[in-house]
């Protein structure tokens, strides 16, 4: 990335989530005049299953081509959603994993925008509202 300095989290919320504060902090990665600014790109929202959070246990370190990138990011989501939301149909009741918790604002601010985001790689939700 040339010869601009970056820290994990200048990476994950500066660049993947379009230059959004860490949740736990008011302020932008980069500021208006920061030269890494046009490295930020619109964010795609299957990079944040990515993420590894504190209270996550250890992932395995996933591996992206760029010739297939849409395809295998939304294998990824699928087999995430897949292992770690637990979506039961009879009982009509949905747990989230942590990320998406953390991340809502990201997929919309509520839990029905999460659902609906999570219905894209998943045929068991139906209708969400």
């Amino acid at each position: 990335m040339g010869y601009d300095e970056f820290e994990l989290d200048d990476v994950k919320h500066g660049i993947l989530r379009e230059n959004k504060p860490m949740i736990s902090s008011n302020f932008k990665p980069f500021k208006k005049d920061d030269n890494r600014l046009k490295l930020v790109f619109p964010q795609d929202l299957r990079a944040l299953l990515l993420f590894k959070e504190d209270s996550m246990p250890p992932m395995e370190l996933k591996y992206f081509s760029v010739d297939n990138l849409d395809k295998e990011l939304d294998d990824f989501c699928a087999k995430f959603i897949s292992n770690h939301v637990c979506i039961d149909s009879v009982e009509n009741d949905i747990t989230l994993n942590n990320v998406f918790k953390i991340y809502m604002k990201d997929f919309g601010g509520s839990v029905n925008d999460v659902i609906r985001w999570i219905a894209k790689f998943t045929k068991v939700i139906a209708d969400v509202d």
